[in-house]
């Protein structure tokens, strides 16, 4: 009997894990999704990303973030395991913790808030050496065969006294080309770069495709609407859930 209860436990779980719906990133946009990924379910996402703002080229290689869901209702997040590169310059760049938490989900959409830190481990070119918070609420709602999106975020970015506040807003919508890509575009505004700075508004388009339920390709283009201040972005990557 126990002998069959560990088959009936095993064929289950099997079943369990063949019905999962198909992996769900925060990745490849400005945006994250107002999805989590479920409890006792480990994923991480990585992959590269690059500005080219006239001759200047700044590229991170990593990419990466680290989800774990506690329960249906929250995870916790490592993000930001990255080596950057820019001119003259390359070393690893300050990581993130943090948390994404829903709100409420319905068939008619879901809203979730995540928060998150940079942690101060070090000085260099390409970190701040400070703690700096990020709060965003996510929203998602199926539209026909589409889902349209978006994020409300704040930031408080910056060290000593270059240190500012950041307002931002992006909206989504994505569209399933075939049963495993899909095709996403995503526009979003920041009210400032920097301290003092100018406000700056941003486009790209996105394709990911998967390979199982379980592993996702991406890849991302995308630029300013002042092209010659904003430059270009480009993205790819690959995410696994476990």
């Amino acid at each position: 009997m126990r002998f069959m209860s560990l088959l009936f436990i095993s064929a289950s779980a099997m079943a369990v894990a063949q019905a999962r719906s198909p992996i769900a990133t925060d990745r490849p946009g400005f945006s994250d999704g107002s999805n989590l990924v479920g409890a006792g379910v480990l994923q991480f996402e990585s992959g590269f990303f690059r500005t080219v703002v006239g001759s200047s080229v700044t590229t991170s290689l990593g990419d990466g973030l680290l989800r774990y869901g506690i329960n249906e209702r929250f995870e916790v997040r490592l993000i930001g395991i990255s080596y950057g590169f820019a001119p003259g310059i390359e070393q690893w760049l300050e990581p993130s913790i943090g948390f994404k938490a829903r709100i409420v989900q319905s068939p008619r959409g879901e809203l979730t808030f995540i928060g998150q830190t940079t942690v101060p481990v070090g000085s260099g070119a390409l970190r701040t050496n400070e703690w700096n918070p990020t709060f965003k609420v996510a929203a998602t709602a199926p539209l026909g065969r589409d889902t349209v999106g978006g994020n409300l975020a704040y930031a408080r970015l910056g060290s000593g006294n270059s240190r500012f506040d950041q307002f931002a807003l992006s909206a989504f919508v994505a569209r399933p080309l075939t049963t495993k890509s899909a095709l996403t575009g995503e526009v979003w505004v920041v009210d400032q770069i920097s301290r003092g700075g100018p406000a700056a508004g941003y486009i790209s388009l996105a394709i990911t495709h998967l390979l199982n339920n379980d592993q996702q390709l991406d890849l991302r283009i995308g630029t300013g609407f002042n092209q010659g201040r904003d430059g270009w972005i480009l993205q790819g990557g690959f995410s696994v859930r476990f």
